[in-house]
């Protein structure tokens, strides 16, 4: 599973909700579909930031 997530991320799964996780895997597929790679896209390499009701993705220089 650490692979498929940003350290951040995956800190924030281990200690939220199981749906926290539904949620973000969600999101990370959406966000790698929307620029065109889908999961060529390497999912370690951005984290979505979820506070509330806004979501942000960061991405890595790496």
């Amino acid at each position: 599973m650490e692979v498929a997530f940003y350290e951040k991320e995956y800190c924030d799964i281990m200690n939220q909700p199981n749906d926290y996780f539904y949620d973000l895997w969600m999101l990370k597929e959406s966000f790698t579909k929307t620029i065109g790679y889908g999961f060529s896209y390497q999912l370690s390499n951005f984290y979505i930031s979820k506070n509330n009701s806004k979501h942000e993705v960061i991405t890595s220089n790496t």
